[in-house]
């Protein structure tokens, strides 16, 4: 019989990394912003934005503190949830990569954050035009390569929680209102450049 093995436990407080009397300091009152990003279904993509909303449902930013899209969400490995799905190469042309359909969760917490009156630190558009964005409004991220971020400008702490469909990823924002009513205001289209046709005889050639 295999020998009897004995663990003894040691009884202690661990102390919260945010107290409640601390939170309750922090002026999470009401609700700053929200934005819904729908998308089409895909298993990749419901997997891929999926697995950021989570990352990021719970999310609470000190005043002053800056949301990184890429330090919250993590590398986009199979260790870290992700899966593979396309994703928009160099000159706009898609690909398959880890990650693929993630960036719906950059435009996501942008445009929450934007609504919400929360600071731009950066944000990089996509390389081309996906039209159920709006222009100004959308963001990507890559990993390595370039970030989302915003800023925590108010006096009070932000607190952020995320709903996912299979269809659509909802970002809200929590906590003192600076702003009473945000527009987003756009202008006529300009300085439109014509796309040119690749041909692509290749094996790994995605038609779009």
């Amino acid at each position: 019989a295999a020998a009897a093995r004995v663990v003894t436990p040691e009884l202690g407080t661990i102390e919260p990394k945010l107290t409640t009397a601390e939170a309750e300091k922090l002026g999470v009152v009401e609700k700053l912003g929200s934005f819904t990003q729908n998308f089409p279904y895909a298993a990749y993509r419901v997997q891929n934005i999926g697995t950021a909303a989570r990352y990021i449902n719970g999310t609470l930013l000190e005043p002053g503190e800056v949301f990184s899209l890429n330090d919250i969400i993590k590398e986009r490995t199979v260790a870290n949830g992700y899966t593979k799905g396309f994703v928009i190469g160099p000159g706009g042309v898609f690909k398959e990569d880890q990650g693929g359909g993630v960036s719906a969760s950059a435009t996501t917490a942008w445009s929450a954050a934007f609504y919400a009156g929360l600071e731009r630190v950066y944000t990089q558009a996509h390389s081309i035009w996906i039209p159920r964005y709006r222009a100004g409004l959308e963001a990507t991220v890559a990993w390595g390569a370039f970030d989302m971020k915003f800023k925590n400008d108010t006096k009070n702490g932000v607190f952020i929680t995320t709903v996912m469909t299979n269809t659509s990823m909802t970002m809200t924002l929590w906590g003192t209102k600076v702003y009473d009513d945000i527009q987003a205001v756009s202008s006529a289209k300009r300085n439109i450049v014509p796309f040119d046709t690749l041909y692509d005889p290749s094996p790994t050639c995605n038609a779009q």
